[in-house]
């Protein structure tokens, strides 16, 4: 299981071509990957896959593409990557796009996905917790929280035990990720680069 840190005021784009991976997806990554290092609130997380025959091995061959641009990703904090990931759910948690292959699983995986929801507060230094049947606690900072819920309408239990902890809420707001929406702005932005 690969641990890391990210950055609470960031974005996260998980890059996944499934358990074989997809040589399409890995070496469109590794195109487009030093522009996308260039914006230092970017993590990129990319899952190469454990797929390997005869013409293609997925991760040694992407990481001979990485060699390749001089991408040093030992040493590069905005790039994760790895042959597969065994806690793809929390790697799901933290992205804000998913670029994957429109395979059952994967599809299954991203539409099954719990409500996400951002708390604006002043926690301050407080400590705040919620009981695993309720969801579970994404990022908490200083002045905001992403929860993923179980249910809805636990939102509710979240504001009330924010409000017993005396803590001022600013806002509170359901975080939704059109899959598609995001999917066709990439492919978009790509295409209008490539006319440039």
């Amino acid at each position: 299981e690969v641990i890391f840190v990210l950055s609470p005021d960031g974005e996260v784009v998980f890059f996944f071509g499934g358990s074989k991976g997809a040589r399409t997806i890995n070496n469109a990554v590794i195109e487009i990957l030093p522009e996308l290092l260039k914006k230092k609130d970017l993590t990129i997380i990319l899952s190469t896959g454990r797929g390997s025959n005869a013409e293609y091995r997925a991760y040694e061959d992407t990481l001979k593409l990485l060699k390749e641009k001089n991408i040093d990703q030992e040493n590069n904090k905005n790039l994760i990557l790895s042959e597969y990931f065994n806690n793809i759910d929390e790697i799901y948690s933290v992205s804000d796009i998913v670029v994957s292959r429109a395979g059952a699983g994967s599809v299954e995986e991203l539409t099954s996905r719990k409500m996400q929801y951002e708390v604006i507060a002043s926690f301050g230094e407080k400590l705040f917790t919620i009981p695993s049947e309720i969801g579970m606690i994404i990022t908490i900072s200083r002045d905001r929280m992403v929860v993923e819920l179980v249910k809805d309408e636990n939102i509710n239990y979240i504001i009330d035990q924010i409000r017993q902890k005396k803590i001022t809420i600013v806002s509170v707001k359901p975080i939704k990720i059109s899959l598609e929406q995001s999917f066709i702005e990439t492919v978009t932005e790509n295409e209008n680069e490539r006319q440039s």
